[in-house]
């Protein structure tokens, strides 16, 4: 069986996004209604992978509908609503559940892993 990235929504409506497992699932819930939908991670501009804290950014990015550079550093707020798979805008009546795979690698310079260890 495939592996899955799944993301509940706020009940009501309640509901459920499936994805594939390298896919950001989002469920977005305003007014009442619910849409789920599954986003592939673009690629970076040099042809690979995002991944730290481009990957992030790219996250906060889908999900607040605010622009972000890859590059900029994540706050305390930011964190916390990587680390909650939620975020809320009372003043649009929006609720945004969300799930993607985290990076192993977060808060390193340019989202780059640190190198492997010698004699690895």
């Amino acid at each position: 069986m495939a592996k899955t990235n799944t993301c509940d929504c706020p009940t009501p409506p309640g509901g459920r996004a499936v994805c594939e497992s390298h896919q950001l699932a989002i469920c977005k819930v305003q007014h009442g209604v619910a849409i789920t939908m599954c986003m592939d991670p673009p690629q970076h501009q040099y042809g690979r992978q995002l991944r730290g804290i481009e990957l992030d950014n790219w996250v906060l990015e889908e999900i607040t509908g605010t622009p972000r550079s890859l590059a900029t550093p994540l706050s305390s707020a930011d964190r916390q609503i990587l680390d909650s798979g939620e975020y809320d805008d009372r003043s649009r009546g929006l609720v945004i559940t969300f799930s993607y795979r985290r990076p192993e690698s977060r808060g390193t310079p340019s989202g780059m892993a640190a190198p492997p260890a010698m004699g690895a």
